[in-house]
Order: structure tokens, then sequence, then C-alpha cells
């Protein structure tokens, strides 16, 4: 069947209908044909109102269209609309994020110069922090300014790693080809990189580009991210499993829980428990979350590090246990 439109933006949402009303308006006016390009948003059983917002969203073009179930997951939630979607390329973009107007066009372009069907295209989404500052989102601003320098430079290794659904473009039939996203994956964490994975296992590259420029409207507490953490930790465990050889860059030697090949040393693992603990990690993550202790910004994002790996750790050897 032939394409319908140049690209389907896949737009996953939970529970987030004003940041998913800002997402829509924001697509709505972008500098590109809206002739050429549909939205698809697939709801994964919002008990917020997502439902009467979107019934009510101005109909013309681009077309948007909605679909809806009942928690299957963030995975499955994608795959929906992927199933749905009509465009040779999809771009993926999460619903707390504002496109630049320029977005879809940029997206094209850097499909165009690469002149190769195997790539995808990761956009640039800076943090937007609506409330105004605070130590846990200057350090998620400083955290995903590294991540998207690393992914500027063609000398990484991992490209994989780079496979970040909030902002990103491929073909649809490569996604389909690879099998699409893993549904065991329980939550949104390596679900992506996942499926990045196997994608460049099959030759495809992952190509940044600067000027697919959107903004990431984020609103999270230290305890948001510590939750994070243990979940990513579990999630890891999974990927793992699906992948071994991903024992290392995955970091699953350092849990205590696993017994493999090249477990970190028993003297690692003896000073951990006596420093690595929950008293003292919250002791240290009271510190680092105080405005009141005049911590540079360096040292302040290294104490939050700590504590958020203490907590992905403890969802490795969860998961592990569980195994």
């Amino acid at each position: 069947m032939a394409d319908r439109f140049a690209v389907s933006v896949v737009v996953p949402t939970y529970n987030r209908r004003d940041q998913l009303e800002r997402c829509l308006r924001a697509l709505r006016e972008q500098d590109f044909d809206r002739t050429r390009y549909e939205i698809i948003v697939s709801d994964d059983g919002s008990t917020d109102g997502t439902d009467e917002m979107m019934r009510a969203f101005p109909g013309g073009l681009p077309a948007v269209r909605y679909v809806t179930h009942q928690n299957v997951g963030p995975a499955a939630n994608r795959n929906i609309a992927i199933g749905a979607a009509s465009g040779e390329i999809v771009l993926f973009i999460d619903d707390d994020v504002e496109a630049g107007q320029g977005l879809i066009a940029a997206h094209l372009k850097a499909h165009a110069e690469a002149k190769d069907r195997m790539i995808a295209v990761l956009g640039y989404t800076p943090i937007v922090d609506d409330r105004g500052g605070g130590p846990v989102m200057r350090y998620l601003d400083d955290f995903w300014e590294r991540v998207y320098r690393r992914a500027a430079s063609p000398a990484r290794r991992d490209r994989w790693g780079l496979f970040i659904s909030n902002n990103l473009s491929l073909r649809r039939s490569l996604v389909v080809a690879a099998g699409m996203f893993d549904e065991t994956l329980p939550s949104p964490n390596y679900e992506d990189s996942e499926l990045g994975y196997r994608l460049c296992q099959r030759g495809v590259r992952v190509l940044f580009a600067q000027a697919a420029r959107a903004g990431h409207h984020v609103i999270l507490s230290f305890d948001d991210l510590c939750a994070r953490a243990f979940q990513s930790g579990r999630s890891a465990v999974i990927f793992w499993r699906k992948h071994p050889e991903l024992a290392g860059t995955l970091s699953i030697r350092s849990a205590g829980n696993y017994h493999g090949p090249d477990r970190a040393p028993r003297a690692w693992h003896a000073m951990k428990r006596v420093l690595y603990n929950d008293p003292v990690m919250s002791m240290i993550k009271a510190a680092a979350a105080s405005p009141f202790l005049l911590i540079p910004d360096a040292a302040r994002f290294s104490l939050i590090s700590l504590v958020l790996w203490h907590h992905t750790l403890a969802g490795m050897n969860r998961e592990l246990g569980s195994g």
C-alpha cells in the first residue's frame, strides 16, 4: 500500500491532558505542508479527561487521529500507533514535548541529506523547567545536555543508546521489520533503547539533528527520579536477559544479586554494604536536594547521581531476585 503521508507523528499519552493539548497545538503550527503529515495520538486509558479534550480538539489539517485502549503499557501503546500510521516516516514525540515550528521539516531534511534509508534521526529536546529551577531540575538539564553533546559526536560507539523516542524519526518499515517495540518491557525505561539495539544490529545508524528542536516540559521531584531509577534498574535486567552480551554496558555485573561471569569483586560489594546503603543514601539525598547548603552544582550533581545509582541497583537486585 502506498504511503498516504510523508510523516506520521506518533504521540503516546497517558493522563497528561494539558501537556498533550500543548503538544498537539505545536504540531499543528509546523512550517511544513499540512497535507503531508498526520498526527496519531495513542491513549493508554487516560482517566483525566483526555478523551473529552480530544473530542473537542479543533478539526482541520493536519489530520489528528485518536486511538484509545486500556493500560497496555508504553511499548504496546507505541506499537498500536505504529499500526495505525500510514506515513513513510514515523516521528515519535512524547506528550510533554513542545515541537519547534521547524521540527518536521528538520527531520525530513536530515533524512534527505543522509541519502540512506537505514537511519534514525534524533532531534534536540532540551529541558524546559516550568517551575523555575531547583537542584533536581538543574541536574536533569545538565544530564540531557551531556547526552546531546555525546550524540553530536560521531565517535560514540553505542549509538543504539541514542534511540530516544521523545523526538526521533525513522522509516516505519524499519520498525516493522525489526519486530516493533518489545511489549514485555513493563515501564517506560529501555523500551526504546532495546528496539534501537535491534535496529542497529540490522545496520541502522542514529544521527543527531540539532535543528530538529523541541522543548521537553518536565516537572519531577527527587522522589520521582528515584522511583524512575528503580524501574530503570528492573528494565535493565529484562533488557540484559534478552541481550546477555550487554551485561557490562548495562552495569548488571555491579548488582549484588548478579552471580554470573565477571561479577564485581567481593570487596566492592562489601564496601557497598557499609557505605552504599539506605540510611547513608537518605542523608546524601537530603544534602543534595537542600537549597540551603552552598554546594557547587558539579558536586551536587555527583551526589544526585550517586543516589540515583543506588536506586537503580536496588531495581536490578529486585528483578534479579525475582528471576
